[in-house]
């Protein structure tokens, strides 16, 4: 037997399944809540504690990100309409990028640098797509909030370009592709400017 399989399946392979399964059951999860069209409060608080329960993928993005956003529209005890609204719209792009992960890893067709380090105070952050985390204008105040800056397309003096998962599939195609085309040339000019995904700009929110 393959040593790969069953019992003799290497630790890191068992983990590896594990999380697969678990956002396997997220995703069906997410559908399921925005099947009628809207999401209640007690969905929400349902989701939140499995995802706080399912310790192989609450730290992993975009469960994280999830878990964070339910955790803030619940802070109060109360999931008022327009936070409804706004999970909805969460749930809706979440199910279709998680999707698009477990499916094709699509980002690999684009120009990203996964960064070890990215730092947000003082930098200028430019951002692009359609982003699970939420709406543009919350993911640029996030990073307001961490000291950086944002501005609506890359120059010279941009540090970073972050390419939201839910269009990052057409980018080439898109009104929003050519500030990811910008960005290359201006990178191929020998500007600082680093192109990153949604999933690494993410994970340093919460490093």
């Amino acid at each position: 037997m393959d040593s790969t399989d069953g019992h003799n399946a290497p630790a890191g392979v068992h983990a590896k399944r594990r999380k697969d399964r678990g956002m396997d059951e997220l995703l069906g999860m997410c559908k399921g809540i925005i099947a009628d069209k809207v999401v209640n409060q007690s969905e929400a608080e349902f989701l939140l504690n499995w995802i706080e329960s399912n310790k192989d993928i609450c730290n992993e993005w975009p469960a994280n990100v999830l878990c964070y956003r339910l955790t803030r529209y619940l802070e109060d005890g109360e999931l008022d309409k327009k936070e409804q609204k706004e999970l909805f719209e969460l749930l809706k792009g979440a199910s279709g990028g998680l999707s698009d992960m477990i499916c094709d890893n699509s980002s690999t067709t684009l120009p990203v640098k996964e960064c070890e380090d990215i730092c947000f105070e003082d930098s200028l952050f430019c951002c692009t797509g359609t982003f699970v985390f939420g709406k543009r204008g919350h993911c640029e105040g996030e990073i307001v909030d961490r000291g950086g800056k944002t501005h609506k397309d890359p120059g010279q003096k941009t540090d970073y370009l972050v390419i939201g998962l839910l269009g990052s599939r057409d980018w080439i195609h898109s009104s929003y592709g050519r500030k990811i085309e910008k960005a290359v040339k201006l990178r191929e000019d020998g500007h600082k400017v680093k192109i990153i995904s949604e999933e690494t700009w993410a994970k340093a929110l919460f490093g």
